[in-house]
């Protein structure tokens, strides 16, 4: 069975791959673009700073009580 040739497609410089953010967010249900995912980060990073300094402030109370 022959071959069926493939449709030369041009692509606009600066496009390659990478599609556009609004497209992934209407195909993809759920899909958070950088900025809301770098603030959740930021989110996270800040409560698990917060915990270990609750967590060495009990341990240093720990310590003192005889």
């Amino acid at each position: 069975m022959p071959r069926k040739r493939k449709e030369e497609v041009t692509i606009e410089p600066g496009k390659g791959l990478n599609p556009d953010p609004e497209l992934i967010k209407q195909l993809v249900p759920g899909t958070l673009d950088r900025a809301t995912i770098n603030e959740q980060l930021a989110a996270r990073n800040r409560q698990d700073l917060s915990r270990a300094r609750l967590l060495r402030s009990r341990q240093a109370t720990r310590r003192d009580q005889p």
